[in-house]
């Protein structure tokens, strides 16, 4: 995610630069083009946590992405976007959004 400084807060605890140890304990692909990855918390809660993936949209110049990041798998988390432009190799924006309500 673009524009986070080392040390800045992550959607799923601890800091963005700091090293992380965890399990995953699942990685599906429904067919939709969506994936789900899970994962031991990260917050030491022993909660699964999840991040729910998937390509938005693809042209020749950018190509986006749709992250779902949830401390808890059962409950919806907080989405953000990203685009990524194919020429220059880089992100060339971002979006945020906050929790919504659906289930997975």
């Amino acid at each position: 995610m673009s524009g986070r400084e080392q040390g800045s807060s992550t959607p799923l605890g601890g800091q963005y630069g700091e090293p992380v140890s965890t399990l995953i304990s699942d990685f599906s692909h429904d067919g939709d083009g969506k994936y789900t990855l899970k994962f031991n918390s990260l917050d030491g809660s022993n909660q699964t946590s999840a991040i729910i993936y998937q390509q938005t949209s693809a042209t020749n110049v950018e190509t986006c992405w749709e992250f779902e990041f949830g401390t808890d798998e059962s409950e919806a988390g907080e989405i953000r976007s990203a685009c990524r432009n194919n020429m220059e190799n880089k992100i060339i924006n971002t979006k945020q959004e906050f929790s919504h309500s659906h289930s997975h």
